[in-house]
């Protein structure tokens, strides 16, 4: 059974569900995954070195279009 079916068949478990008490449960699994997922997400200070492979020589420049924008 590929991934995909299987959502489909966990999803369909979730909706014929009628107990009050696995639904929190679920419920609290999904917010205790969403936590983890934005705490996986954040990134150890250096982690990012080497990403950027070129900057623009006028990177710095003044940008025509915010010029109303300037003091």
């Amino acid at each position: 059974m590929n991934i995909d079916a299987k959502k489909i068949e966990l999803i369909d478990w979730i909706a014929r569900l009628q107990d009050q008490k696995t639904i929190n449960s679920i419920s609290q699994l999904k917010a205790q995954l969403a936590r983890k997922q934005v705490d996986d997400r954040i990134e150890v200070f250096g982690s990012g070195k080497d990403m950027i492979d070129f900057v623009s020589d006028d990177f710095n420049d003044p940008i025509e279009h915010f010029k109303d924008y300037e003091k």
